[in-house]
């Protein structure tokens, strides 16, 4: 259950690309100094700045008497200025935002900060309209540290009384701010609501996490997550990360063990138990040596899982039991040393979507597939779906001839009643009625062979496996 969400604050709570700019290059024009010279000098102070060894002030008084242009006067002009700018992007926020925090307050989900920030920039978040919305707030000029730094991040959350498996964070992705809380074990969105093309934004779309388009849809996703106990989240996680990562066969005990598997070789072996998941994993002598290098990287938890591990003639067996998702967060990136990724995404050149989001264009029912990829899909979804009749045809869901035009599918039924154009405007989406193959998405004991994952999962589960 989430109990707390943190955010990031530029370019997540507030963007400056909304307001007149005041970066290196407008500083240095009303000092007088070449831009190339100053943004030279500028830019070996960013890291003092950031971990508060230095202020705006002591790093221009430094630039202006190396450039021979000190003066009080000017000096307070171009902080006062710098401090105007910051204080103007409060003034431009997103529409949503503030509904978006007072939601969060009302259903009493803790609320963080940390923002890696400079110290004109402490005042100006401190003394902000946003500011009375945090619970904790966790600004790098204050802590001495920085975000990707994970310290950084645990004192937030010892400040909030949760732990990871509890905290969803919300970014716009710079400073690997989304890898690191996913994985510490966090749930992570990248915030692109304020993302505008052509600007001089550092961070572009990172389409292996989610993306939330609008501040609102922060709360959606609470939703929709909510309900979940935290095995039924780890389940979920582990099978859109082997799907979405590898094309590999899932072979099933019928009973309580689920093999990946590439011909012979097994990638991983999936235990299921009542309270956990055990996960297997074989390292060989390649292997090993990988994770040697990597050690530092891991938690205690698995360095001692890894030493205490036996080695047979195939390798070192390594059982580790996940019962958290940071623990889950640790074994797939044991699973990446012992297999690269090699599934690769579904092509987006012709996309077509359908009103739930899924794949309109890779459904073996659009008139437009062609009969030689149609052969493919069959046969696959027969084994998936336990079903051979696949004769129905239609021209998607915004065309005249809809299948579900007259008898509506569950997804178009249930939009209908809750008046709403389509699945994506839901509160509640994704769910089982949008996503028609997500229920499957989840550690089984079944078979099923690549293909049928490609070919009879993948098309149906909207959005969630094209850039895996």
């Amino acid at each position: 259950m989430i109990k707390a969400v943190i955010f990031d604050m530029y370019e997540t709570l507030v963007t400056h690309f909304d307001s007149p700019l005041y970066f290196g290059v407008q500083i240095a024009q009303d000092l007088g100094i070449p831009e190339n010279i100053f943004q030279e000098l500028w830019g070996h102070t960013d890291h003092d700045r950031t971990i508060g060894k230095i202020t705006l002030e002591d790093a221009l008084e430094d630039i202006m008497r190396k450039s021979e242009c000190y003066s009080e006067e000017l000096l307070d002009f171009v902080v006062q200025k710098r401090i105007d700018a910051k204080n103007e992007c409060f003034e431009h926020l997103n529409k949503e935002i503030i509904p978006m925090l007072r939601i969060l307050k009302e259903k009493q989900i803790k609320i963080g900060l940390i923002s890696n920030c400079f110290s004109e920039e402490v005042s100006v978040i401190k003394n902000s309209i946003l500011f009375s919305y945090f619970d904790v707030s966790c600004l790098s000029f204050e802590q001495g540290i920085s975000k990707p730094d994970k310290e950084i991040y645990y004192r937030c959350m010892e400040k909030l009384h949760v732990n990871a498996e509890e905290c969803l964070y919300v970014g716009d992705g710079g400073s690997q701010e989304l890898e690191t809380a996913e994985m510490l074990g966090m749930k992570a969105i990248q915030a692109v609501w304020y993302f505008k093309e052509g600007t001089q934004q550092p961070v572009g779309r990172k389409n292996n996490f989610l993306q939330a388009g609008s501040p609102l849809e922060i709360i959606d996703y609470l939703k929709t997550i909510s309900s979940w106990t935290i095995l039924e989240q780890i389940s979920h996680e582990t099978m859109v990360f082997m799907r979405g990562k590898y094309c590999l066969d899932e072979i099933g005990d019928g009973k309580g063990e689920l093999k990946f598997k590439q011909g012979q070789k097994t990638i991983v072996t999936v235990y299921i138990h009542e309270d956990r998941f055990t996960f297997l994993i074989i390292f060989g002598k390649k292997e090993r040596a990988c994770f040697e290098m990597q050690k530092s990287e891991f938690s205690k938890y698995v360095c001692d899982h890894y030493d205490n591990s036996k080695v047979y003639h195939d390798g070192k067996w390594m059982y580790i039991d996940v019962n958290t998702l940071a623990q889950l967060e640790e074994v797939k990136k044991l699973i990446f040393i012992k297999k690269k990724p090699n599934r690769k995404p579904f092509p987006k050149e012709n996309a077509l979507y359908s009103k739930c989001g899924q794949r309109c264009d890779l459904c073996v029912h659009y008139i437009h597939t062609s009969d030689e990829l149609r052969t493919t899909m069959e046969g696959s979804l027969s084994k998936m779906w336990g079903q051979t009749d696949w004769s129905m045809r239609c021209e998607g869901c915004y065309s005249d001839n809809c299948y579900c035009k007259d008898d509506l599918c569950n997804a178009k039924e249930c939009a209908s009643k809750k008046e709403v154009a389509e699945c994506r405007e839901c509160e509640e989406f994704p769910c089982i009625k949008a996503t028609s193959a997500d229920y499957r998405s989840m550690i089984h004991t079944e078979v099923h062979f690549a293909d049928e994952i490609t070919w009879g999962i993948l098309p149906y589960v909207p959005m969630q496996y094209e850039d895996q």
